[in-house]
């Protein structure tokens, strides 16, 4: 109580003209004259069913519209705009209008446009069950393995930082190449579930391989087999595999 409109300003983070004009509402009406008006600017000139229709229109993607690509900018939202409802925005007005619906600029997070989710469903629901089954009652491992490369270069990314204050992440300008990495999840029924994995690093040579090779995921294999102390592939149940390097010799 007794702080100045400059005080007042300083400690809600408001300009003083705002404080100013609060003020002089709560003078003339009290506390209901502080109440919100709502947001400033002209009124929406979609109604609440057309907003309906552009939201369901905006998730089905850009590329639905015939734009390029699957990235929203309030341009391709203008433009949509102006076609479903003949209604001229110009692109900072369909930003604000995005925000109003509730949306956001966001990182996409990118996903392989040959996913099946339909042969997915059925892995999950039938063939998955059946192979789970099928090893617990043959005393079998079940393995599930896959390949990824990585490109060595830092990631682009978004970050915070203070206002007008760009932040600089020191890299490096030689070319680092990529790197491949082969892993391989197993499971049994009764035993912990292991993780193996094998890499390869891409120098960029002119003789350098640019993926794993028939050895690298023979070796992964291997290393497994050798781990759980199991046949390796080509051996006959009364064969041994090779000797772990941890094991004690003979």
């Amino acid at each position: 109580m007794g702080a100045s409109q400059a005080e007042v300003a300083e400690e809600i983070r408001v300009s003083r003209m705002s404080a100013c004009r609060w003020y002089w509402d709560w003078k003339a009406g009290g506390m209901a004259g502080l109440v919100s008006r709502g947001p400033g600017g002209l009124p929406c000139r979609l109604d609440d069913r057309q907003l309906a229709r552009l939201e369901a229109a905006l998730r089905r993607g850009p590329a639905a519209h015939g734009f390029d690509d699957q990235c929203w900018t309030g341009a391709r939202a203008a433009a949509l705009i102006e076609r479903m409802f003949a209604v001229h925005s110009t692109p900072r007005g369909a930003t604000l209008l995005l925000h109003r619906m509730g949306w956001s600029v966001q990182q996409p997070a990118h996903r392989a446009a040959e996913r099946d989710e339909q042969a997915i469903r059925q892995g999950k629901e039938e063939t998955w069950p059946e192979i789970v089954a099928k090893a617990a009652a043959e005393g079998a491992w079940v393995c599930v393995e896959d390949e990824a490369a990585i490109c060595r270069h830092p990631p682009k990314a978004r970050t915070w930082a203070p206002c007008g204050q760009t932040p600089v992440l020191p890299v490096t300008g030689t070319r680092s190449g990529r790197m491949s990495i082969a892993s391989m999840v197993c499971a049994k029924p009764g035993e912990a579930t292991r993780l193996a994995r094998r890499t390869r690093v891409h120098t960029r040579r002119r003789d350098d391989r640019r993926s794993m090779s028939e050895a690298d995921d023979a070796a992964l294999i291997s290393a497994f087999h050798d781990e759980v102390d199991a046949p390796h592939p080509g051996m006959g149940q009364s064969q041994h595999p090779p000797q772990r390097a941890d094991a004690d010799p003979p």
